[in-house]
């Protein structure tokens, strides 16, 4: 979206002038927001954060799309894509923005970081230069309400992703993030199913606080042992 960011308000009827000066508000708004990131990450975990931010980033998104049926002479037209858009983005940057880097810099072992996270950058770059070419023919085929939907729908297939497959790995050593990456993938996500996601429901929708939180991960030293690992 940052690529064209002042296409998109163009889109939605306002001058050049008006449209950079909107998406200098854009940039300036990814800035700030991204501050809180030096925070939570150590504190809140990179999985928590994405987990927190990803349902934001598809409600503001899908939001700023159907904005653009709101009639452009009312006032509200430009004014509430340009929120959403700001909303997105202020969930973006603490979020999926550090997130990236910071979690692909980690699940490589150390024999293959530089190689592992070589390939991670060019594959971020890569999708961004895919996006950039798509997107203006995306916004002239679908409209902006089509093209801000889909891409609202991905943001769902990502945080269904993060729920099932990503492990967390804020405060873990070195020899720990061995010990998390050790367990398969299938026995993370049977875990996220049959003890997080029932315990989650009923910590914060019946609000049952007294419900200690599962763990998969048990560490001793540099011994380990997971509540699935034996059913795997």
């Amino acid at each position: 979206m940052s690529f064209y960011s002042s296409t998109i308000f163009t889109q939605a009827g306002v001058s050049n002038i008006v449209a950079l000066l909107v998406s200098w508000g854009f940039g300036m708004t990814m800035f700030i927001f991204a501050f809180p990131a030096l925070y939570t990450i150590d504190t809140w975990g990179r999985r928590a954060l994405l987990i927190a931010t990803f349902p934001f980033m598809f409600i503001s998104l899908l939001a700023a799309g159907m904005s653009f049926y709101i009639p452009e002479d009312s006032d509200a037209h430009l004014g509430l894509i340009a929120l959403f858009i700001f909303i997105f983005v202020a969930f973006y940057s603490p979020g999926e923005g550090p997130c990236a880097f910071v979690y692909s810099a980690e699940v490589f072992p150390l024999s293959h970081r530089e190689m592992g996270m070589s390939w991670a950058v060019a594959t971020n770059n890569f999708w961004a230069a895919v996006l950039g070419l798509t997107f203006p023919r995306m916004l002239r085929l679908f409209t902006a309400p089509g093209s801000f939907g889909f891409y609202a729908g991905l943001n769902i297939i990502a945080l269904v992703a993060i729920f099932l497959f990503m492990p967390e790995t804020k405060m873990r050593s070195l020899e720990e993030l061995d010990y998390v990456f050790a367990v398969p993938t299938t026995v993370h996500a049977r875990y996220q199913l049959t003890e997080v996601l029932p315990w989650a429901f009923r910590r914060y929708v019946l609000f049952q606080k007294d419900l200690k939180e599962p763990t998969l991960y048990h560490f001793e030293g540099e011994n380990f042992s997971t509540g699935r690992m034996a059913d795997g």
